[in-house]
């Protein structure tokens, strides 16, 4: 039979290890948010234009898409769906954006949007839908 001194000494040793690999597990978590994490984007607000009748347009605001590219590029690097607020936020890297709209059915669109974004600021930028005009 052997002696208990080896059986704690063993357990320890384990609690050790998994104590040891939490530590690391959380530390990398940490380290990917505070990567991942950024202070500066664009904060969206869609609203509709003056000519478009607010009772006709307010509903369909709630569809409103609006994607995000980099200035001088074509591919959207990311797309968000407006709240129901009617707001979109990116969080992004500092640099020169386009904010493009997508229609909303056949019938509400709007301008695409150039915006600056600087570190540790959110740019704010308004984007109004109108009438497609026939």
């Amino acid at each position: 039979m052997t002696s208990r001194e080896p059986a704690t000494s063993r357990r320890r040793g384990s609690r050790t290890t998994t104590v040891i690999a939490g530590v690391i597990i959380a530390a990398a978590l940490l380290a990917t948010f505070l990567v991942r994490h950024t202070d500066s984007g664009i904060a969206v607000a869609v609203q509709p234009s003056r000519a478009c009748p607010r009772a006709h347009c307010l509903p369909l605001l709630r569809h409103a898409r609006v994607a995000v590219r980099k200035a001088g590029r074509r591919e959207s690097i990311a797309t968000h769906r407006a709240d129901s607020q009617n707001r979109v936020r990116f969080s992004l890297d500092p640099g020169r954006y386009v904010l493009v709209p997508l229609p909303i059915g056949r019938e509400l669109v709007a301008r695409a949007r150039p915006v600056t974004v600087t570190q540790g600021h959110m740019a704010h930028a308004t984007l109004r839908y109108e009438r497609r005009r026939r």
